[in-house]
Order: C-alpha cells, then sequence, then structure tokens
C-alpha cells in the first residue's frame, strides 16, 4: 500500500536520498516505525505514509477512516518520533564532533495521504501535520515552498546543504542497521511478516 507514495517520492530532486522501512530503537525492546526519512538540502523529513480514502476524522488522540476507529493518531506518534530522532542524532554528532560546534538539522514528521481522502476534519491542531501527496510534493519542491509548509531552518544549511559530501557521511553512519540506532523495519502484512529480504 505504500509503493504509490514511494514511486511518487522518486520523483524529488536527485540530490536528495530517502531511508526506509526503518525502525528506530527509543529503549530495550522499545521501537518506532518510520516509513520514510527523506534526507532533503536543508532538513529531515519524516514521513508517514496512510493509503487511506474516504472520511477521515481525528478525535481524542486517536483517528478514524470511515467510522471506524484505526488507533492512536499518527500525527502525535510521528511527531514524537521526530523528537527522539532528533535528540539522537544530536547525539551521534556530538561523540564525533572532535571539538568542533555541533549543528543539528531540523527533523520534522508529517503524515502524507497517498489516496483520494477528505481530511477536512482533522482536529485544527493536527491538520497543518497532514499533507495529501500532491499537496506535499508541491511543498517541499523548491527552498520557498518548504519554509512556506514547515518553516525556515538554521543559515548553515542553506549555506551547506545536508546532501553535500561532509554531511552524508555523518548521516550514513547514524541511519546504521548494523551498529546504529536503526534496525529494519519488521512489517506485518496480513497477519505475515518477511523472515528474509529475498523477493
Amino acid at each position: 500500500r505504500e509503493i504509490v507514495g514511494i514511486n511518487e517520492l522518486r520523483k524529488l530532486p536527485d540530490t536528495w536520498y530517502a531511508y526506509t522501512n526503518l525502525d528506530l530503537i527509543v529503549a530495550r525492546g522499545k521501537s518506532r516505525e518510520i516509513d520514510v526519512i527523506i534526507i532533503a538540502d536543508d532538513r529531515l523529513l519524516l514521513v508517514d505514509l496512510k493509503d487511506w480514502s474516504g472520511q477521515i476524522t481525528s478525535g481524542d488522540g486517536r483517528w478514524f477512516q470511515n467510522g471506524a476507529d484505526r488507533g492512536a493518531s499518527p500525527v502525535i506518534k510521528i511527531s514524537q518520533t521526530a523528537r527522539d530522532l532528533s535528540i539522537q542524532f544530536e547525539g551521534h554528532l556530538r561523540k564525533h564532533a572532535k571539538g568542533q560546534k555541533v549543528w543539528r538539522p531540523t527533523v520534522q514528521g508529517v503524515v502524507v495521504i497517498t489516496a483520494k481522502a477528505d481530511i477536512s476534519e482533522i482536529a485544527p491542531t493536527e491538520r497543518q501535520s497532514v499533507l495529501m501527496l500532491d499537496e506535499f510534493m508541491k511543498g517541499v519542491a523548491t527552498p520557498a515552498q518548504r519554509v512556506k509548509f514547515f518553516g525556515p531552518v538554521n543559515r548553515v544549511f542553506v549555506d551547506e546543504p545536508i546532501t553535500s559530501a561532509s554531511w552524508k557521511q555523518k548521516i550514513s553512519t547514524f541511519f546504521n542497521v548494523r551498529s546504529g540506532a536503526f534496525k529494519p523495519g519488521e512489517r506485518n502484512y496480513g497477519g505475515f511478516a518477511p523472515c528474509s529480504a529475498a523477493s
């Protein structure tokens, strides 16, 4: 169900890259699922893809699709994940700073709806973090649009984008499933879970 969204995200700038289907380890035996982590020029975007159609509403910290309870709000979850990742990433940068000043990129979470859905009844406090797929693609297309949708970032990331070679090394060592804070995602599909990377 997330393939539609992933394929559309491939149209983002060639200098950008992404990590998909990762779980951020936040404590012993506790992790947070992340569909897509986009490394844009000026920020990290954590994207929760929802291929939901129909009427989507929210209330009491939960989301409902066509009246059916779909669980805890994905906005709350992706926002918390962004905070947890930001803290861990800053710790990683400080560990490898070698006495230099540490600049931590902005980490933001967003829920992206890939199907035709009505999201007008989502709580106003959450609505700003929920975008339809085409709206998201337009919102990240240019620096001006990103600032309009997601706010400004520190000037240092405009002068030296985090897609640069110097940043890529720091980022790749952080998003490391062998020795870093992540592990490959463990998704269930119809009650089944993948047991290998083979198709």
